[in-house]
């Protein structure tokens, strides 16, 4: 879903804290439109509270391939190096670019 870039009364974060405040609720921030159409067929089947699906409004290219999984809870992890590892960053959503 794209209608264009955030302006400065779009770019707050405080609709994740509010929605983690509702007890028994999930929040899940896809990446790209592959992670998008399965986390949304998660929260559709998601019934031990409200789930909230935040999406970004930019056009962003596929991090995934259409094979992926995708579970409420999980992560994934795009780039790895055998042995070398210093430092894991966890991101979400446009930050996953």
């Amino acid at each position: 879903v794209s209608i264009g870039q955030d302006g400065p009364s779009q770019t707050a974060l405080e609709d994740i804290a509010m929605m983690n405040a509702v007890a028994n609720s999930v929040i899940v921030y896809p990446a790209d439109a592959v992670s998008a159409y399965y986390l949304t067929q998660e929260i559709a089947r998601y019934d031990h509270g409200m789930s909230y699906l935040r999406i970004t409004r930019n056009e962003l290219p596929v991090v995934y391939d259409a094979q992926a999984v995708f579970h409420i809870g999980g992560s994934t992890i795009l780039k790895q190096h055998k042995g070398c590892d210093v430092v894991c960053i966890a991101a979400a959503g446009i930050t996953v670019h």
